[in-house]
């Protein structure tokens, strides 16, 4: 009687959960996601730079310019980014100009979306238990969380392509030209986001194949051809083509003097060095975080066996998923990780693993999951629930210790400061040559450029007086400046002079006198 007891209650249990997960596991991950958010919000802007150009552009669009370089003494078209998130930022412009807390604002919403869809799309493809574990796995996730509030286009790209995700699976489910053409739209709409929405494109368009849809297919690929194509030709015409490409064709960007890619360099620098950062640290620490937080790929030392071991197992589990039903997801994370590991090496990131991420969890949990059932009745009962708390325990260690400060890293510190005071100490036509000139535009309200990426001093000297510039700032935020910059000021000595410094790490503002401008 008693074992036929506890089987009842077992029975009824899974019962209970089997009308709750699926009726509360998308609210739940909004709520857990939000909590996250809210601890880990951070109202400064990024380090990188990026935010600020995303609000300039914004910005640009708002005032009817345009794709433009609004820093730049001479606005200049942009090629770099494409125009879906600066065009709703343009939006926000109209009803908060110049705030940077409603676009985060913004970007903490499109995450609470994302969440939701996540869970949505998991309870298509998995089990509950599955579903569950995954995806609070990845409400709590701290890089997730990183780019929850940050105005980058991460966090919107994620929304964009979970919902094209969840459209289409309702499609293959029920069919209707609707869930297509929502789920095209929303496809079309990541890849105008982040150009690594190309992966996604090419993931439904071969999953269509796969369906043997050629008709939908063609309609599909045109469509997106037609729309794609335009933005490049706009790009042609008014740069000379996509500022990416040029970055993927060259060694480092962040050296051009190095040449152009070769075969020999990118598969022994560029392959093998991602394949490195990928397989042995990066995907990893994405799974399974607290080992590696606060830690540099530098810093992890024998970690780095446990984030190899982690890579492994998600690829095994992806490689089960797609032997057993190969699908528009299993295609898009492979594309995802391929375009990981063609991209230079110098950017190796866990921002460029983001998009993969969350199902690199869901392929580690189901693979987790497999193996418990295995084990027996006992372990596939006590499998989801050891599961979740680790993940989630895991993530709640990371997350506190990257929280970030209230303050800038010393030298960032300065940085803001050098651009305070230029805003308050130069003319306002001021033009400022510095290292990231979209937080310097932004801080200081004056134009700004970035020097030339060159060893050739002349060059570099001929660019400052070319773009007309009056200040330059010298500051320790990367080795570029001393790289290319501080060379043009030893030469030049007589030609600048030092209005303003700060101390602890020095950083100055320098006026520059030329002989002549063109």
């Amino acid at each position: 009687m008693t074992r036929t007891a506890g089987r009842s209650r077992s029975r009824g249990a899974r019962a209970s959960a089997a009308v709750w997960i699926p009726r509360f596991l998308p609210a739940l991950s909004v709520l857990v996601f939000l909590a996250g958010a809210v601890y880990r919000f951070d109202g400064k802007l990024s380090m990188n730079g990026d935010d600020a150009e995303f609000l300039i552009l914004g910005r640009a669009i708002a005032e009817g310019k345009g794709m433009v370089n609004l820093n730049e003494p001479e606005p200049t078209p942009h090629t770099k980014y494409p125009f879906f998130f600066p065009a709703l930022l343009a939006a926000l412009q109209t009803a908060a100009p110049g705030s940077i807390l409603v676009p985060k604002v913004l970007v903490v919403l499109l995450g609470a979306g994302a969440a939701w869809l996540f869970a949505r799309l998991l309870l298509s493809i998995a089990s509950m238990e599955v579903a569950l574990v995954a995806s609070l796995a990845y409400a709590t996730n701290p890089f997730v969380l990183e780019f929850s509030y940050q105005v980058l286009s991460e966090t919107p790209f994620l929304f964009l392509g979970f919902l094209a995700l969840v459209l289409f699976r309702r499609w293959e489910e029920k069919g209707g030209r609707g869930f297509l053409i929502g789920a095209s739209a929303a496809a079309f709409a990541a890849y105008f986001t982040r150009t690594a929405g190309v992966a996604l494109v090419a993931a439904i368009l071969a999953a269509i194949l796969l369906r043997r849809r050629g008709k939908v297919a063609l309609v599909f690929a045109l469509a997106f051809l037609a729309a794609a194509g335009s933005w490049a030709a706009r790009n042609r015409a008014v740069g000379g083509g996509s500022a990416y490409v040029t970055q993927f064709l060259v060694k480092d960007p962040y050296n051009p003097d190095a040449g152009r890619l070769t075969l020999a360099h990118f598969f022994e620098k560029r392959l093998g060095g991602n394949l490195r950062t990928y397989g042995t640290f990066e995907m990893g620490r994405g799974i399974l975080a607290a080992p590696f937080a606060g830690r540099s790929i530098g810093q992890a030392g024998s970690w780095r066996a446990l984030a190899l071991a982690l890579a492994l197992f998600s690829l095994a589990g992806l490689a089960v998923e797609a032997r057993r039903r190969l699908g528009v997801i299993e295609i898009y994370t492979v594309l995802l990780l391929l375009v990981c590991l063609v991209w230079p090496e110098i950017w190796g990131s866990i921002r460029f693993l983001l998009p993969a991420l969350p199902f690199l969890l869901y392929y580690t949990v189901r693979l987790a999951m497999l193996a418990a059932a295995r084990g027996g009745a006992g372990a596939a009962r006590a499998a989801p629930a050891l599961l979740l708390v680790v993940l989630l325990a895991s993530n709640v260690r990371a997350n506190a210790v990257e929280r970030p400060g209230n303050e800038y890293p010393p030298a960032w510190r300065n940085y803001e400061a050098a651009a305070a005071w230029a805003r308050s100490n130069t003319p306002p036509e001021s033009v400022i040559v510095c290292r990231k000139p979209g937080l310097f535009y932004v801080w200081s309200g004056r134009r700004s450029v970035v020097y030339l990426w060159s060893e050739d001093r002349k060059a570099v000297y001929d660019k400052l007086v070319a773009d007309g510039v009056d200040y330059v700032v010298v500051a320790p935020l990367s080795a570029t400046t001393p790289r290319y910059l501080v060379p043009v000021i030893n030469e030049h000595r007589d030609r600048f002079e030092v209005v303003h410094q700060l101390r602890d790490p020095d950083t100055y503002v320098l006026r520059f006198l030329p002989e002549e401008r063109p």
